[in-house]
């Protein structure tokens, strides 16, 4: 389904802006009734290049986001509150993210007749394989405050463990910026002048000395591919790091879904 940016206004007449997914005009325009808002303008959103995908790379997968709202929702549905209704709670108390524009199209779904665990299922860039095997582990059981208040640890877990990652990746990747430094500045200072000094000589150099130049010739040549995989690699921060930790499946349910998930492992 197409993505729509809309401005409406509310009970109060203030206006709001967001961005969801609907069949067209009038299905949005229907959706936003049942949500308190009256549409005003709708445009259909045209992918513009690579920001936007990046943008939407960092908003969908804003994991203490995730966090949050999993143990929002875990507290309203023990208190007694329906899931349609807690979503929506949660989800108006969100700031404007795309992670609340999913939310909506969640709801959306939910009150289409789709299952929980299906509709959270139509948006893998927020909700992986994972959340989504536990998620439908805990609808079949039927306790969906319990399934979502064991998301909200295993969201806590991914996220130390991300942290952890990254403090210990600071000093190697220093290192190596301080090794590629000064290798570049041997490569491209350095060497020539050594290398217009034996050429000088008129005499035949050994091999090694050759392979030298040779190197020294091809990163001069082709110095800016090291930024471009190094920013390949930070590019990559907010994705995927490993599998979860496999829980121990005597315990729930939830666990083997977790242990049969296609997910990458630890090593």
């Amino acid at each position: 389904m197409p993505a729509y940016t809309y401005r409406a206004t509310n009970a109060a007449g203030r206006i709001q802006r967001g961005s969801i997914t609907a069949a067209n005009e009038n299905e949005l325009a229907h959706y936003l009734g049942e949500s308190g808002l009256e549409l005003i303008e709708a445009k259909a959103r045209r992918p513009d290049g690579g920001a936007s995908r990046l943008r939407a790379f960092r908003e969908g997968s804003s994991l203490r986001q995730r966090i949050l709202f999993c143990g929002q929702l875990e507290d309203l549905l023990h208190a007694g509150l329906p899931l349609p209704a807690a979503l929506r709670s949660v989800a108006e108390a969100m700031p404007q993210t795309a992670l609340r524009d999913q939310l909506a199209a969640v709801m959306r779904d939910i009150d289409n007749g789709a299952g929980v665990a299906a509709s959270f299922a139509r948006h893998p860039r927020a909700f992986d394989a994972v959340f989504v095997a536990i998620l439908a582990a805990g609808e079949s059981g039927g306790d969906l405050a319990a399934t979502f208040d064991r998301l909200a640890q295993h969201l806590r877990w991914q996220d130390k463990v991300r942290e952890l990652l990254r403090r210990a990746l600071r000093y190697p990747l220093f290192l190596l910026c301080v090794a590629l430094g000064a290798t570049g500045f041997m490569m491209t200072m350095v060497v020539p002048q050594v290398v217009g000094l034996l050429l000088s000589l008129d005499s035949d150099l050994p091999l090694s000395t050759r392979w030298l130049i040779a190197a020294s010739d091809a990163f001069a040549a082709a110095w800016w591919v090291l930024p471009l995989i190094a920013g390949g690699g930070w590019q990559s921060d907010d994705g995927e790091i490993c599998a979860p930790r496999p829980l121990d499946q005597s315990r729930s349910p939830e666990s083997a879904a977790v242990n049969s998930a296609p997910f990458p492992s630890c090593p």
